[in-house]
């Protein structure tokens, strides 16, 4: 009898924000029963600065 198959399967909502301790810098979103990592405007834009103070050093 396999009656305990899927008990560690996750129930989370789509579009559930995600954290990852080992990647503390990606925002993730939950969608279709995976990790899809948020690629806003908000992560480009943090991108764009840190290029922007590294080439001003």
């Amino acid at each position: 009898m396999m009656w305990f198959l899927g008990a560690f399967k996750p129930n989370v909502p789509d579009g559930t924000q995600v954290f990852v301790v080992e990647e503390p810098g990606i925002r993730y979103f939950w969608r279709n029963g995976r990790l899809v990592p948020d690629m806003g405007m908000p992560t480009f834009g943090e991108i764009d600065e840190i290029v922007e103070r590294l080439n001003d050093h």
